[in-house]
């Protein structure tokens, strides 16, 4: 469906990062749809130019629909602290797989506090996810294995959220 395209040619620009060290597959292409992928991505930051210092800029260049929504979402949600349909467990802003981590890292640029609401839900196997969860210096809380995206870790990262939250505030003590 390309939101996988789209993000790996915001982290390119975002990171300065040579689109073959940040693009993955993807949902299981062909060799040759994968050196397409990469080859559009190219072009897309060849042509539109984006400004890799103004985040605005470059999702409005490469960016998509998507990854503006979720952005502004991350944007404001987070300091905020407003309860929002994205991923909020307990204030927080849960983050799941490659394109909301771009869009997450995105948000980050644009409001450095919007970093203090996120956490990962699992560790996701495309190649720029690892990229982008350096840059904002997170860690997912979930190591499962998962090779989906699609929002199926954030309903685990909620239960394991709302356990610690029910810890923290209805465990009695002695």
């Amino acid at each position: 469906i390309g939101n996988a395209t789209t993000s790996s040619a915001v982290l390119a620009v975002l990171l300065d990062a040579p689109v073959e060290t940040v693009t993955g597959r993807g949902g299981g292409v062909t060799d040759e749809a994968f050196t397409r992928k990469k080859a559009v991505i190219q072009k897309a930051i060849a042509i539109n130019a984006p400004d890799r210092n103004d985040a605005l800029d470059v999702l409005a260049k490469v960016g998509g629909f998507d990854l503006a929504a979720m952005c502004g979402a991350f944007l404001g949600a987070g300091p905020q602290r407003a309860v929002h349909v994205l991923g909020i467990a307990q204030h927080q802003l849960v983050i799941d797989g490659l394109i909301s981590a771009v869009a997450a890292l995105c948000a980050c640029r644009i409001c450095p506090d919007v970093r203090a609401y996120l956490v990962p839900s699992h560790a996701s196997y495309e190649i720029g996810y690892r990229l982008a969860m350096d840059e904002m210096g997170l860690e997912p809380m979930l190591l499962l294995g998962m090779r989906l995206g699609e929002g199926s870790g954030c309903p685990l990262a909620f239960e394991v959220l709302d356990a610690a939250c029910a810890i923290i505030n209805d465990m009695a003590t002695f």
